[in-house]
């Protein structure tokens, strides 16, 4: 969490950089997801002693809380900035960390949204094959010339970010790629699924397998 959340923001991105949007950060917030589904912070000392509800509103207030920290911070480097050099530098340091991913409050702020999800029993059918999308989803529209090209075309990079009316073009804009990219996984998924099951690629994984036993068998008696 320090090296790869605190220093970069401390350092204005000066290690570790790229606000997050790296692999060495997606695999720190694997880890982080993995130790939460092993070590539930429910069943941790500082939160088993609450009933399931007192929990709730406790993850519920934390997420609210770091929503409204991380905007006040970012109303309040815009403040300071034509005050002199250092709070100029300060207000930098403040505003590239608020829109960042590796932002220590929004990690906290996400580990408390996604625990509260664990105190929820939710069967649905729908979205657990939805769930099979999401991956594809996000690099589909992640990709670098993807979201170069998509986010300028559709005004989100130079719009005016403290207005009402952009807040929900951004939402409305959100839920289109959304559903544009889950149509094109759903499609690929599908093309990948029916050449997947041909008998031709059957007869290639079987062949395939039985290499990669003959090579571990091979290593084990040297």
């Amino acid at each position: 969490g320090i090296i790869f959340s605190i220093i970069p923001t401390i350092t204005n991105r000066e290690f570790f950089a790229m606000d997050g949007y790296t692999l060495y950060n997606c695999i720190y917030l694997y880890f982080i997801g993995a130790y939460l589904r092993e070590y539930p912070l429910e069943k941790s000392y500082l939160f088993k002693r609450y009933s399931k509800s007192t929990y709730r509103i406790i993850l519920i207030s934390i997420f609210l809380s770091c929503i409204l920290l991380n905007y006040l911070f970012y109303n309040y480097a815009e403040q300071i900035v034509s005050y002199n050099s250092f709070f100029e530098y300060l207000s930098k340091i403040i505003i590239n960390a608020s829109l960042s991913y590796n932002n220590p409050i929004i990690i906290i702020q996400s580990i408390a949204y996604f625990s509260l999800f664990t105190t929820m029993n939710i069967k649905s059918k729908f979205i657990n094959n939805y769930s099979k999308l999401m991956l594809g989803i996000y690099m589909i529209h992640e990709q670098n010339y993807v979201r170069g090209k998509i986010y300028t075309w559709l005004g989100i990079v130079d719009g005016n970010h403290n207005s009402y009316k952009f807040i929900l073009y951004v939402f409305l804009v959100a839920f289109v790629i959304f559903i544009s990219c889950s149509i094109i996984e759903f499609i690929r998924q599908k093309i990948f699924l029916f050449f997947y099951n041909r008998k031709i690629s059957k007869t290639i994984r079987e062949k395939y397998y039985l290499w990669i036993d003959k090579l571990k068998n091979i290593n084990y008696l040297k």
